[in-house]
């Protein structure tokens, strides 16, 4: 606790330097700021085991480290990354130390988002104002992660390949963040920050382009299934690669398989689909392609290198379940997949993709 009031202290004196015109570089108070929020998400190994109850009257809530902690730490990165946007150097190794912290917080925030859902409870008990209040918080701190990535490396060139990079190549993890970033709103970034007693929400922080957060977050998820991210170079390098067609084939369908896994695992259907509904129907080809991708349909047919060794047997058979357990899922999603194709002509200039 005595060095996180330090740290803050810091952030603060940094902060009112550069106000006062102070000689206080932005850098000087993006590396202040940087500091604050490390050391409030290394709450989690201070409290670990402490206030589960507290955090949604559940054991297995998969976030053990209570309702405040988890607020602490996403109003720390959202202050972090405010401060990007006046930091024009040096802000893209503050983000890669940032990475290397929360991949300590992402089996939490994973259980804790997969348990409790994006759904916020209806009731006003005592119990589902906690859970509230912890949805909210850990979906914050997907949303502000995010800012802080959009903001380094710019909402044009949030890809599929700067996401996978960014989680390490967990598919499970990028899309636990792309879920709860698609599933906040301002409204719910404002209650994060404020007292219970603060209606008028006097004092809070808010990205001014949430919106376009959203879609680049949105786009960042649906080339995750590219073969730019499943083979880590240029599609059109492809060619010039010492491997065989056919093990090119079975690294691409064993990627596909893990995405469709991690969509399911991580509950990200409803809101990848509810998302791209919202924003029209521009974006519904690339939807609808990248939901095919990860399906896999063509893995009814048995592929002429199945059999040339046990390896790539054993790879088919995996990439099967997996295309039915994500299936299975997925049909219960029909009526919206099916407004979202309508909508793809249109987008097309009135011809299918």
């Amino acid at each position: 606790a005595g060095n996180l009031a330090a740290e803050a202290a810091k952030a603060r004196a940094a902060l009112a330097s550069g106000a006062t015109g102070n000689a206080v570089t932005s850098l000087e108070q993006a590396s202040a700021l940087f500091e604050l929020a490390r050391h409030c998400i290394g709450l989690v190994d201070v409290v670990a085991g402490d206030g589960a109850e507290e955090a949604a009257a559940d054991p297995e809530c998969g976030w053990c480290f209570g309702v405040v902690v988890a607020e602490i730490i996403a109003n720390s990165v959202a202050a972090f990354a405010t401060s990007l946007d006046l930091c024009d150097d040096g802000a893209l190794q503050f983000l890669e130390f940032l990475s290397l912290n929360l991949d300590n917080l992402a089996p939490h925030l994973f259980g804790g988002l997969c348990r409790l859902g994006t759904q916020l409870p209806a009731d006003d008990t005592f119990t589902g104002n906690l859970q509230s209040r912890l949805s909210r918080a850990l979906r914050g701190i997907c949303v502000w992660t995010f800012v802080a990535l959009g903001r380094t490396v710019g909402y044009d060139r949030l890809s599929g390949n700067v996401l996978w990079e960014w989680v390490s190549a967990d598919p499970s993890w990028a899309l636990v963040l792309v879920r709860g970033a698609l599933g906040m709103s301002a409204n719910d970034l404002c209650e994060v920050q404020v007292a219970s007693g603060d209606a008028e929400f006097d004092a809070v922080v808010v990205p001014s382009d949430l919106p376009k957060l959203r879609r680049a977050v949105l786009s960042a998820a649906l080339g995750l299934a590219s073969t730019d991210v499943a083979f880590g170079i240029p599609a059109d390098d492809l060619e010039g690669a010492a491997v065989t067609i056919e093990m090119r084939e079975a690294e691409l369908m064993l990627h596909r398989a893990e995405i469709a896994v991690a969509v399911v695992s991580s509950n990200a259907l409803d809101e990848l689909i509810m998302t791209a509904m919202y924003m029209g129907g521009q974006i519904s080809p690339a939807v609808v392609s990248f939901f095919l991708s990860i399906a896999q349909p063509e893995l009814v047919n048995e592929p002429a290198w199945a059999s040339s060794s046990p390896v790539l047997e054993a790879t088919l058979a995996e990439a099967r379940r997996a295309s039915a357990i994500f299936l299975s899922r997925f049909e219960a999603y029909s009526p919206q997949v099916w407004r979202l194709l309508a909508a793809a002509p249109e987008a097309c200039g009135g011809t299918l993709p």
